[in-house]
């Protein structure tokens, strides 16, 4: 159940308590990439799934939609690289969340607003607005 604030009904405060379901699914995308885990990304990902991409220093925003990226995925193109996960400043309101998540491999960092929607008493992430800024 997500901590509401009096004055704005199902609406998290920053630093309140949060709904850990949110934080799990994040993690548990994370995860799933990181290990290209195809099963558990279709698991994960909500069917309207998409990525919006850009990197560091770049004009210009790419969008990925849920199949492309698993096919990105299936091929090795994306994903398979061990990162840290960092999540902060979840929000959310009724079937919808949203959290800062930093994610820091070896190589690259990417630092993503995800939105999750609640479907069948469940998180799935429906959206990965990142930015990727690669190391050295």
């Amino acid at each position: 159940m997500l901590s509401t604030d009096s004055a704005t009904p199902d609406t998290l405060r920053p630093g309140a308590a949060l709904d850990p379901d949110i934080a799990t699914a994040v993690r548990a995308f994370a995860a799933a990439a990181d290990a290209r885990d195809l099963p558990a990304l279709d698991a994960i990902l909500h069917p309207d799934f998409r990525v919006l991409f850009t990197s560091a220093g770049v004009q210009g925003v790419k969008t990925l939609p849920r199949a492309l990226y698993l096919q990105l995925a299936r091929e090795g193109k994306v994903g398979g690289v061990p990162r840290e996960v960092n999540v902060s400043d979840m929000r959310g309101r009724a079937d919808l969340a949203w959290a800062e998540v930093r994610l820091d491999g070896a190589a690259a960092t990417f630092t993503s607003v995800m939105t999750l929607a609640r479907t069948d008493a469940r998180w799935l992430v429906i959206e990965d607005a990142t930015v990727y800024a690669p190391k050295g």
